[in-house]
């Protein structure tokens, strides 16, 4: 069954039997972090694997980069998502939500290879993700107010924005709590 289509009742389930096996607390912080009847099932489950697999390890990375380079380090999270399910390659299933690449796709100007007939948002997205690497290449900064890491963390979509982080509360449980094991960095 495809995530996508999931119950509350499923998504609970699920975490119950892969977060559950941390113990109890871990479990209940998790589904109050990641609560059901808020967003989709789809959502929180892809939301809370990002955080573990990839956006709290890349905060580590990015504190360690910038505590160390004298360069300085631009540290960004997508929030855009595609304005209808796209089947990017290696996902096993439609991808409502941002998913890993989809800024790459953007870069490139693959949108249009994966939605028939995009969006303004969709194009605008593609736009401002281009607008902002080429910047970088000419004059190694942001195109946007986006300041250095751990100043801010830019939000990527049809426009760029900026937070203090992505997550923070998320990440130090989870860091906290030894899941930093399960990032794509180790």
């Amino acid at each position: 069954m495809s995530i996508s289509t999931w119950t509350w009742d499923l998504y609970v389930s699920h975490i119950n039997a892969t977060i559950g096996t941390f113990g109890p607390l871990t479990l209940s912080t998790a589904l109050k972090m990641y609560p059901v009847n808020q967003s989709t099932p789809e959502f929180q489950l892809t939301s809370m694997a990002s955080d573990i697999r990839a956006n709290c390890p890349n905060d580590v990375m990015s504190f360690y980069a910038a505590a160390t380079f004298t360069s300085p380090v631009y540290r960004y999270v997508v929030t855009s998502s595609p304005s209808v399910p796209v089947h990017p390659v290696g996902i096993p299933f439609p991808a409502r939500y941002s998913f890993h690449m989809w800024d790459v796709f953007a870069y490139f100007g693959f949108i249009p290879d994966y939605i028939t007939n995009p969006t303004m948002d969709d194009l605008a997205w593609q736009r401002n993700v281009q607008q902002e690497v080429m910047s970088f290449v000419k004059k190694g900064r942001p195109f946007s107010a986006w300041r250095p890491y751990p100043e801010a963390t830019a939000l990527l979509s049809h426009v760029t924005t900026t937070s203090s982080g992505y997550n923070p509360a998320q990440c130090e449980f989870w860091l906290q709590n030894g899941f930093f094991s399960y990032g794509w960095i180790n």
